[in-house]
Order: structure tokens, then C-alpha cells, then sequence
């Protein structure tokens, strides 16, 4: 038989990796970084603990890798903070996704970054940090698209941009423990209902309802 090309050195992977990648962010969502251990993720990935480090390089990687797909994944959640509408309709959009996305039966209850990392030992502090600074980050966005509704006219000028970012996020966060501790997609869409006629007595326009 004849070589063509250089011979492949070491065990060609015998796994997906992308399955293994979307296997290990469910492990983390539902049992938080420390609480997935090397074993835990050896015997549900269905592979050795070489092999796990030869594909990820480390457990701390691969989390660090779970939160970059996760960050694409939930990105249709914020799909409303740049969408071309009022600042109240992108605020529904956003808390009625998130709803959907907290319930879905395709995925753990709630929100990753509400559970991932949010008790962690010094050692780890890092891990609770890179955590933490997605979840700035969405407030950021939050924030950003207020502050455009507020330059746009459709968001009264008076309100209090980062108390009003605060308040959404609170209730994302708290709409997420609500999915994890078992409430319903239909529980949370009323959740959101009361948010939405808070908005619209302290935020709209004149206390006008936007559109």
C-alpha cells in the first residue's frame, strides 16, 4: 500500500466532539462547575480522562468552552434588543423569550449563568468571575437599549436608566429560579404580564402604552 500525505500520529478520536461539547454544557448547567467532576464527565461523555484532556485540555477549558456555546446559543433570547421597535416591544420580546427558553424541554430549566457558578470555592473564584462578567454583559446590552429609547423619545426621559436595566435583570434572575424550581412557560408569561404593567405605568411615554 502506498502513503500519500503524512501518516496521522497518535488514536484518532472515536467521539464527536461537538456532541461531547453540547453533552458537558447540559452536565454544568445542571450540576454547576464544581459540582462535575472529571469522572462525571468521562463517564457521560462516553471517553477516557486522556482522551478528555487531549480533545478540551483541561475541565476548566471545556466549561470555558460550554459558556462560549452557550453565549451563541442564547443569543436569539436578546434578539429583541436590536430589533428595529419600540423600547417597551423589545423589552416584551426579551422577557417572553426568555420565558420560552427558561421552560424549553429541550435544555436544563433556567439559565445557565444563574446556576453555573454561583457558589464557588476560592480556588475557583475564576470561574465565578467568568460567569459574572457574562452576566454584565447582558446587563450592559439591557442598559444600552434603553438608553436608546430614552435618545429615541419612546422611553420618558426622567426614568432611571440603570435602575430600570437593574430591574429587568432581576426579574430575568428571578424568572430563572422560578423555571428551575419547576414553574411553567404559561406561570412566567404572567410574570411577565406584571412587568410589562409596571413599564407601562412608570416608563412609557406621557404613561401612554408604546407600541
Amino acid at each position: 500500500m502506498t502513503v500519500t500525505g503524512q501518516a496521522r500520529r497518535g488514536r484518532p478520536r472515536t467521539f464527536d466532539r461537538d456532541r461531547a461539547l453540547r453533552r458537558a454544557l447540559d452536565l454544568f448547567w445542571q450540576y454547576g462547575y464544581e459540582g462535575v467532576a472529571i469522572s462525571d464527565l468521562t463517564t457521560e461523555l462516553g471517553i477516557g480522562s486522556t482522551s478528555l484532556y487531549a480533545a478540551f485540555g483541561s475541565k476548566r477549558a471545556l466549561f470555558d468552552e460550554c459558556l462560549a456555546l452557550y453565549d451563541v446559543e442564547s443569543a436569539p433570547i436578546v434578539r429583541g434588543l436590536v430589533a428595529p421597535i419600540s423600547t417597551r416591544a423589545a423589552v416584551e420580546m426579551l422577557l417572553r423569550d426568555s420565558a420560552s427558553a427558561y421552560t424549553s424541554d429541550e435544555s436544563t430549566a433556567g439559565c445557565l449563568l444563574d446556576f453555573a457558578a454561583s457558589c464557588c470555592a476560592p480556588e475557583n473564584d475564576d470561574v465565578r468571575r467568568a460567569v459574572e462578567k457574562l452576566r454584565k454583559a447582558d446587563r450592559t446590552a439591557v442598559r444600552a437599549r434603553l438608553q436608546r429609547g430614552v435618545d429615541e423619545g419612546d422611553l420618558v426621559s426622567c426614568v432611571e436608566v440603570d435602575a430600570l436595566a437593574s430591574y429587568l435583570m432581576t426579574v430575568l434572575r428571578g424568572m430563572s429560579v422560578e423555571a428551575r424550581d419547576g414553574a411553567t412557560r404559561m406561570q412566567l408569561e404572567r410574570t411577565v404580564d406584571l412587568a410589562l404593567a409596571a413599564w407601562d405605568a412608570l416608563a412609557a411615554p406621557d404613561g401612554q402604552v408604546s407600541d
